[in-house]
């Protein structure tokens, strides 16, 4: 991802670390102004933008977890940089990385298979395996209440999974049979839920699940050599998705005040993978 950067580091020691300078804005800026309502004095964010930065950062989570098996652990917004011209995002304060096992990353993309299947027992069977000693002592209870969340809030790929929802929810299912999940999952999760919070503020119509869906499938059907051969393609398929779910939000009253009229001459963003 040739417009994704991170800083250089000059100096590290225990007690100072130097790093490069990354220009650009926060992104927690954006998402404050439109989320709270918070004036920041930035200009309005443009549409094409909005675009660049929530389509960008689900491609950058999902290389972390399916090609780099490393993940940055604390990846809100206000750890992320943006650039408009040209387009370009810097990760920084990356104090704290997750190393994650094929393992740890094979189970977790389990349970996002599962949730694209809408397979409420498939995704409790997934979970149980978030750690090496497990506290559950009802995995039956778990796995029924799992199913019974799944068929009324997550149906699957295309059917309007509010994935942020479902996540808050099977996390409570999970603090109700004390189900045990360790550090790196938490981590995992918690940048999920990240990047579905930014994409709620920014692009409001984005469903994180659907856009997914194309390099989940061939990550699950590509022996891993094929499946990273394939990146550049599956990216193009994940832009398709992506611009049939945006196409909605033209006709999004929000999206039609004069503060988004700004797209510029050159039309949408385009990311290089």
């Amino acid at each position: 991802m040739k417009d994704v950067t991170f800083p250089e580091v000059y100096l590290a020691t225990k007690s100072v670390l130097i790093e490069s300078f990354e220009p650009g804005t926060l992104v927690s800026k954006y998402t404050l102004e439109r989320t709270l309502k918070v004036p920041t004095g930035s200009a309005p964010i443009s549409r094409r933008l909005r675009q660049y930065i929530v389509c960008r950062g689900e491609d950058i989570y999902l290389k972390m977890l399916l090609v780099d098996n490393l993940m940055h652990a604390d990846l809100h917004p206000g750890n992320i940089l943006v650039t408009d011209n040209p387009p370009g995002m810097a990760l920084i304060d990356l104090g704290m990385v997750a190393r994650l096992t094929p393992q740890e990353s094979d189970i977790y993309v389990g349970l996002l298979h599962a949730m694209g299947a809408g397979d409420g027992e498939a995704a409790a069977r997934c979970i149980l395996k978030f750690a090496e000693e497990q506290a559950c002592d009802d995995a039956a209870g778990f796995e029924e209440a799992m199913s019974a969340f799944f068929k009324a809030s997550c149906k699957g790929y295309n059917t309007g999974v509010k994935f942020g929802e479902v996540v808050r929810g099977l996390l409570q299912i999970v603090r109700r049979f004390r189900v045990t999940i360790d550090a790196n999952y938490m981590v995992i999760i918690t940048n999920a839920l990240c990047l579905d919070g930014m994409a709620g503020s920014l692009l409001p119509s984005f469903s994180v699940l659907d856009a997914a869906q194309p390099l989940l499938q061939a990550h699950k059907w590509l022996p891993p050599w094929l499946f990273r051969a394939s990146l550049p393609l599956m990216h193009v398929l994940k832009g398709v998705q992506e611009s049939i779910m945006l196409s909605a939000e033209e006709n999004d009253a929000d999206y039609s005040r004069p503060r988004t009229a700004s797209h510029g001459p050159g039309g949408p963003l385009r990311r290089s993978v």
